[in-house]
């Protein structure tokens, strides 16, 4: 006579389905909570990245000016036009927070409307702080640095530019700031570089 037997496979109890779906929950949170994470840093790495490669054309566009530029001088608060006197080459070996203008090395000594200026638009709330250029003394500037960038700190020194300085004149800019579209994604930067005079031939 035919006996049937047991089975002796069985499926998986309430419990054992509650704690390998607890565990399933648990990888799953700490596996997404992990790529946001490096989603955000990559975000974060390609914003400061951009700003840096902004940041570091407008130092070379300073420095490369002062190297060819003459007649240094670096002032703070209120800017007016035209900022250069040039019969008077001033050092500023203490830093000022506001201005550097200087003449170009394809400038007219003669004319007081053609000097390089580079000063800081403070930020508001609306609006970042960001470097500007002028190639008219400061009746006109543009813009240098990009809108992603703030910039809130901007201080030149100028040495050996004083009348009968043996010394070739050098100028060392500092920027500070922050770089960075939205808050989750800024990054604090300080920037310093020194620029001498190139000697004329």
């Amino acid at each position: 006579m035919y006996r049937k037997q047991k089975s002796k496979k069985r499926g998986f109890t309430l419990v054992e389905m509650m704690v390998s779906l607890g565990m399933f929950t648990i990888v799953l949170s700490i596996s997404v909570g992990a790529l946001l994470s490096m989603v955000s840093s990559n975000r974060k790495t390609q914003s400061l990245r951009g700003a840096m490669d902004n940041l570091n054309l407008a130092m070379e566009e300073m420095s490369r000016n002062v190297i060819q530029g003459r007649k240094y001088h670096c002032g703070a608060g209120v800017f007016s036009h035209p900022v250069l006197n040039i019969e008077n080459e001033l050092d500023c070996t203490s830093g000022k927070e506001f201005f550097l203008a200087l003449e170009s090395h394809r400038g007219n000594l003669a004319s007081s409307t053609d000097q390089i200026v580079y000063k800081l638009d403070p930020a508001t709330a609306t609006t970042p702080g960001r470097l500007q250029k002028s190639t008219d003394s400061g009746l006109n500037f543009d813009y240098v640095t990009a809108p992603t960038i703030n910039i809130d700190k901007l201080k030149f020194y100028v040495f050996g530019n004083a009348v009968g300085d043996d010394e070739v004149p050098r100028v060392v800019i500092i920027l500070g700031g922050t770089a960075g579209a939205k808050e989750g994604t800024q990054s604090s930067f300080n920037i310093q570089t020194m620029a001498t005079q190139r000697a004329p031939e």
